[in-house]
């Protein structure tokens, strides 16, 4: 064995360093218990064998280079990185640093090698580069996501000074994407939406939340954009606060919320007109949902609570039957059912309705039971005045057909006798009787009038 020197004698125990010693060929003439404990031989085991056979055999290039550097530079420290193997093909990165050491008559005498395991580092080395490379990509991402997007995206600082903005955006109000640093948000905005935009950003700032509210953008040629804005806060590396903010162009879901405003006030309108109100029936708890034309049918207030019997409770007591059997059916044979029926409102007022309704089906199960109930008491009554009509007009077609028949039929007679005699007792008689027959003709006449006038 060769004599250790001082340094050697500190390291050779070390359970962090690794230590070993090779003749000029590169066999092993020491090596630490350490370094023999991590690969798994021992002292023995090692000396006279070659030392490249604890490296990995893509290493020996550069453990060849590092030893060549060493001959040249003897007496001086060559590093070198170098992965030795473990069981079951593992790899150990070590960092290591080769001394050729000389004798007295400074010829070369043999090789000192110092290592220490790196693999940690290097895997945190790769773990780095990974997350740079993520980094890369993810920033490629998002820039190609920040121009491409057919949402407005601007970044401003909390008094409005814009720092960049997506060529949608500027598209949208109609500026130069060159410019955009130029540019205050409030230039684009109308003087109505300022102290909401403020308080949108203090909240912002102070709560960290992140929400979105309607306003409007003026573009460069002076018109107005409606569109939603959503915002969140966001810090540089230096710390400086930005307000990222996404806009979308609502104009057509705008006109879209006016046009169904506009159609649900005409449905309201419809409904109140024709008094036609809906209601559904929830089979499993038996709850009903009135509209707000429901309500008024019954003349009750909202909110009322009410179920199935309740509602079923305002219909006349000879109809109640009627009703709860066109439900039952509707809910166990899945008929619908179209229905006129009395009723008696909440103020006791008679009225009459009309009700109808129908299974609500959702995979196949039954889940509900909708239908309409509309008030048709003006047109029950308007029924019942033309039902009158008619009966009156069916008496005075029978009374035109046989009660003044005769009369007229008694006139024409004796009309015709009239014109046949020129017997002056006998014309005074006709006379007579065309006076009776006429009389009894207004009597007819007037009969009529007057059961006209009574009905």
């Amino acid at each position: 064995m060769i004599e250790m020197k001082d340094t050697h004698q500190y390291v050779k125990n070390s359970e962090i360093l690794y230590f070993c010693v090779t003749d000029l060929d590169g066999n092993y003439t020491y090596v630490s218990p350490h370094f023999a404990k991590i690969f798994n031989f021992t002292p023995k085991q090692l000396y006279g064998t070659s030392s490249l056979l604890t490296i990995y055999v893509d290493d020996h290039p550069k453990c060849f280079e590092t030893v060549a550097k060493c001959f040249e530079q003897p007496n001086t420290y060559q590093k070198v990185l170098l992965r030795k193997p473990l069981n079951l093909g593992k790899l150990v990165w070590t960092q290591w640093e080769f001394y050729l050491a000389t004798d007295e008559q400074n010829n070369p005498s043999e090789m000192i090698c110092y290592g220490y395991d790196i693999s940690h580092k290097i895997e945190s080395l790769n773990l780095l580069k990974s997350a740079h490379k993520k980094f890369i990509e993810s920033e490629t991402k998002y820039k190609t996501l920040f121009e491409t997007s057919s949402l407005g995206i601007l970044l401003h600082t909390p008094n409005g000074d814009l720092y960049d903005a997506n060529e949608t955006f500027c598209k949208m109000i109609g500026i130069n994407k060159a410019d955009v640093t130029h540019h205050n948000i409030i230039e684009f905005t109308p003087p109505e939406y300022w102290e909401s935009d403020k308080a949108f950003i203090n909240d912002l700032i102070v709560n960290d939340n992140t929400y979105s509210y309607e306003k409007e953008f003026k573009t460069k040629d002076n018109e107005t954009i409606p569109v939603s804005i959503n915002g969140k806060i966001f810090h540089d590396q230096s710390g400086k606060l930005f307000i990222w903010c996404i806009a979308k162009d609502i104009t057509e879901r705008k006109k879209s919320r006016e046009l169904l405003q506009h159609q649900r006030e005409l449905l309201e309108e419809t409904s109140q007109i024709a008094k036609l109100g809906g209601w559904t029936i929830n089979i499993n708890t038996f709850k009903t949902e009135w509209t707000k034309e429901v309500y008024e049918i019954h003349d009750l207030e909202e909110p009322y609570d009410h179920d199935l019997a309740i509602s079923i409770s305002y219909y006349h007591t000879d109809d109640r039957e009627t009703i709860t059997n066109a439900v039952n059916e509707t809910i166990n044979e899945g008929k619908k059912f179209d229905l006129e029926l009395r009723f008696i409102s909440a103020k006791n007022i008679n009225k009459w309705v009309r009700v109808a309704g129908e299974p609500v089906y959702k995979d196949g199960k039954l889940i509900s039971v909708k239908g309409i109930l509309q008030d048709i008491t003006e047109k029950k009554n308007t029924e019942n005045i033309i039902s009158k009509q008619n009966n009156l007009l069916k008496d005075i077609s029978f009374t035109q057909s046989h009660l003044i028949r005769l009369p007229v039929a008694n006139l024409l007679g004796l009309t015709d006798l009239l014109e046949m005699t020129d017997n002056e007792e006998e014309r005074l008689d006709i006379c007579k009787k065309i006076r009776y027959s006429v009389f009894q003709l207004d009597k007819i006449v007037k009969e009529v009038a007057n059961k006209k006038i009574e009905d």
